[in-house]
């Protein structure tokens, strides 16, 4: 699977969302390993998008799907934080 490539300003909305997520996520007191459980998703990639590592990251179909996952466990609006941060022109 090829890593995540996005252009600087992605990878700078992507550092933001982690942190967002990182917050939200400490703020309800909640492991990634429950998250990992809850989403499906390995702990490995949760760790990437809150460190905003986009080398550690598939293709952007597939972050994007972990991210709106993510986030929605949280309470948060997936699609909206999806949509920032994987709109990397082809």
């Amino acid at each position: 699977m090829k890593s995540l490539k996005v252009e600087p300003a992605k990878a700078q909305h992507l550092t933001e969302i982690g942190a967002q997520l990182r917050t939200a996520r400490e703020q309800g007191e909640i492991s990634l390993d429950e998250i990992s459980a809850k989403t499906m998703i390995p702990t490995r990639l949760l760790v990437a998008i809150e460190s905003g590592q986009a080398d550690l990251l598939p293709e952007a179909i597939y972050t994007k799907g972990f991210i709106r996952r993510f986030a929605d466990s949280l309470g948060l609006n997936g699609d909206q934080l999806a949509e920032k941060v994987c709109r990397a022109k082809r």
